[in-house]
């Protein structure tokens, strides 16, 4: 018999968030969390880029084993979900996958006995490249209609 601990897991539906509201103050913060991780000195790309020049291939290899969570799966589907124009989420989903291999470049440049800082430097600058054409699509993002049709349904509201 199957234990219970494998009976209790939530299933895939339900361990998905809610799409939020397609507004510029959540569209601005979803692509502004990827901004950070490009362009902040605090951002992963920054980390992954000192710890490649200090040759603290350790540090790589970890940072990268979980970063593709933090960084595609979470900040890159929330900023992906309000594209308004579906051949630009095929070009995102399409840079995402992108950005997993080059994760996955970096990772291997970076294992014992296979320590390469040119080729660990080629897949972050790739990264950097992914994230730029990802970050660009928010100028795509069309509000018209969406934000005229929300206001017609707070205003019909009933009880309004």
């Amino acid at each position: 018999p199957l234990s219970a601990p494998l009976l209790s897991l939530p299933s895939p539906a339900h361990s998905k968030q809610p799409a939020e509201p397609l507004t510029r103050e959540n569209v601005e913060s979803a692509f502004a969390a990827l901004r950070f991780e490009l362009q902040d000195d605090n951002g992963g790309v920054a980390y992954m880029q000192r710890k490649i020049n200090d040759q603290d291939w350790g540090a790589v290899l970890e940072f990268t084993k979980t970063y593709d969570l933090v960084l595609r799966k979470q900040k890159w589907a929330r900023a992906k979900q309000f594209l308004t124009n579906n051949a630009e989420k095929e070009v995102a989903t399409l840079a995402g996958n992108a950005a997993t291999f080059d994760l996955i470049g970096i990772n291997r440049a970076c294992r014992p006995n296979q320590e390469n800082q040119d080729l660990a430097n080629k897949y972050l600058n790739e990264l950097r490249t992914d994230l730029k054409t990802m970050i660009d699509m928010q100028k795509t993002i069309q509000y018209d209609g969406f934000e005229q049709y929300m206001n017609e349904v707070k205003t019909s509201a009933p009880g309004r």
